[in-house]
């Protein structure tokens, strides 16, 4: 674990600091953390040797990342790594975060398992959300206007504004999509960037949310970018320039987001008069009792396995426009985000079964609250990928639950691989007790002609057997007797 060091001037405040950190976390799940501060507990000062000092207690930590006050500090600790061993010295950051923003960002990264590059990277960004907060409309860094004070000139839709900084490559994108960056269209930034050798960041200026590591389909998304708002796009690295043009064409043709249904034809469209036939209650979770958990490098192989037999298994579940949906469903998987959060419960004990199902949970939580609807069903998508991914870790069947006789299926909702998938010689129907029109299951369901009752909560009442007639066009359902 990455431990902490505290470098200030004021003994009492880098204790209060200590102290207001140490709240964020369990006891059991904090990092070391250490205090040099003050020439003594009354005396405002910094000493490179009780600097020093305080690092030889922590040299058993993977790494440690020391937080200053004022200038003088940054020299005490510098000098302080000339008075240690240079194997010491060798794991010792010092950071530019800020003392106690930086250190309650500092100290619930490295609670989590993160590497040294990934707690300082948090706690150097921890001012951001204040300074959104509170400056104006929350334009992160590198928003200033033109040079005389003049407004510059709107960038169309799906067009770049104006000329690249020196040092980097930022530009602003007007969207057009009708339902904004969803994870179609997210899934195609994410992909269309992968393989330059530089580092993307994009942000929110119309809501001022971000910056985000554009590598993150969940980040991505999560910026609930909607028509109309401007994305901000930085990009810096020896590839910025080939990143903004793969980027830029790829507004330009409106990130491939051409489709709202996968079919338009209208000899496919689901029917919308009564239904009617036997209740039959589709499980679709995996029977997970037979899973024995082993050791960490074990649990990270079935784990990699399972990733890239549900990629497989995506990739190859729909031809032609649907493949879109699982396309950007398999971006999902290849979320860096995932993996190091994944990786990092395996590495602290967990099983590939309980870490996949625990992070993916947590993500489709993060969707599940979103306040944009159309984004808000993309929580369906991730509870879908833990089923499939659960299904891989336990060897089951991908059908698993559906073999049932035909009927109108009843599920708590209906996910994009069931529905492209259903048997339509078994499937009548389905009625769901969650979820909308909008989600990818009903979206693909729709375009095959399946009658669908979507988020009836009275659902649930029904009995497998039971007769029943659903009208699609009222999305209701009534019990025959």
């Amino acid at each position: 674990m990455i431990a902490l060091l505290v470098v200030s001037h004021s003994h009492p405040l880098a204790l209060a600091a200590v102290d207001l950190a140490s709240q964020m976390v369990a006891p059991q799940s904090r990092p070391p953390v250490k205090v040099a501060a003050g020439l003594d507990e009354t005396t405002v000062g910094t000493d490179a040797t009780a600097v020093a000092a305080a690092l030889e207690e922590l040299s058993e930590a993977q790494g440690i990342l020391v937080l200053v006050d004022l200038g003088s500090a940054i020299l005490s600790a510098e000098m302080a790594l000339e008075f240690v061993d240079s194997e010491l010295a060798a794991k010792v950051r010092i950071s530019s975060a800020p003392l106690v923003e930086g250190l309650i960002a500092a100290v619930v990264t490295a609670s989590s398992g993160a590497g040294l590059d990934e707690v300082d990277r948090e706690a150097r960004m921890a001012l951001q959300a204040k300074a959104q907060q509170l400056d104006g409309a929350g334009e992160p860094d590198g928003q200033a206007g033109e040079p005389d004070g003049q407004a510059g000139e709107a960038p169309r839709p799906g067009q770049g504004s104006a000329e690249p900084l020196a040092a980097d490559e930022q530009w602003d994108v007007v969207l057009d999509n009708p339902h904004g960056l969803h994870a179609r269209p997210a899934a195609a930034l994410v992909s269309a960037l992968r393989g330059f050798d530089a580092h993307v960041e994009l942000s929110n200026v119309s809501t001022g949310a971000g910056a985000v590591d554009a590598s993150s389909l969940s980040a991505v998304t999560g910026l609930q970018l909607r028509e109309g708002q401007v994305m901000r796009v930085r990009a810096t690295g020896p590839e910025a320039a080939g990143a903004r043009a793969a980027l830029e064409q790829l507004a330009a043709d409106h990130f491939g987001d051409h489709i709202e249904n996968p079919t338009t034809n209208e000899d496919t469209a689901a029917p919308t008069g009564p239904v009617r036939g036997p209740v039959r209650i589709v499980a679709l979770d995996a029977d997970i009792s037979g899973y024995r958990p082993a050791d960490a490098a074990t649990e990270q192989r079935r784990l990699d396995e399972a990733l890239a037999a549900v990629d497989e298994h995506l990739r190859a579940a729909a031809p032609g426009p649907m493949a879109a949906i699982f396309g950007a469903q398999a971006e999902m998987l290849a979320d860096p985000v995932l993996a190091r959060k994944t990786s990092r419960r395996i590495a602290a004990g967990d099983s590939a079964l309980g870490a996949a199902s625990a992070v993916l949970g947590e993500m489709a939580t993060g969707f599940d609250k979103l306040t944009d609807p159309y984004l808000r069903e993309r929580g369906q998508d991730v509870r879908s990928l833990r089923r499939l991914l659960v299904l891989a870790l336990t060897g089951a069947d991908w059908s698993d639950g559906r073999e049932v006789e035909p009927g109108i299926w009843v599920l708590p909702e209906l996910d994009a691989i069931t529905a492209a998938t259903a048997d339509m010689e078994r499937c009548l129907g389905m009625i769901t007790t969650t979820g909308g029109r909008t989600g990818h299951g009903a979206m693909i369901a729709r375009s095959r002609g399946i009658p669908l009752v979507l988020g009836v909560p009275d659902a649930s009442m029904l009995a497998d057997g039971e007769l029943v007639e659903i009208d699609p066009s009222a999305n209701s359902f009534r019990r025959v007797r």
